[in-house]
């Protein structure tokens, strides 16, 4: 399988603490970590490996994907994925999201019911 030099290891961490809805005044809290479904590029014939866990560091919890990202077979991507339960609330202006990665390239997609793609 011959791979992208920049895509050999790639790590992406997602860094996310447990907050209490007391934590946030808007009385919005993220979903929990063990509600991400992780998948590879397997679902459309590639062949990129991967896996997601839950790891801690200190008090923070976080979500941790790692894997080789193959382009053969038009694939190219590892990803988690969440559905939210709770909606945001009206008045919110934009998401947060504290993350840490190997200096590669990364994308974060969001996706509402009325998007097919994201």
């Amino acid at each position: 399988m011959r791979l992208h030099p920049f895509v050999r290891a790639a790590c992406l961490v997602l860094v996310m603490s447990t907050p209490s809805l007391a934590d946030d005044p808007d009385g919005y809290a993220p979903p929990p970590l063990d509600g991400y479904r992780f998948f590879t590029d397997q679902v459309m014939g590639g062949v990129s490996e991967g896996e997601a866990r839950i790891e801690r560091s200190g008090e923070t919890r976080y979500l941790r994907l790692t894997g080789t990202v193959s382009t053969a077979n038009r694939g190219g991507f590892i990803q988690a994925r969440v559905d939210l339960d709770t909606a945001f609330p009206e008045d919110a202006q934009g998401v947060v999201l504290r993350v840490r990665g190997t200096g590669g390239r990364y994308f974060v997609h969001l996706r509402t019911r009325g998007t097919v793609l994201p």
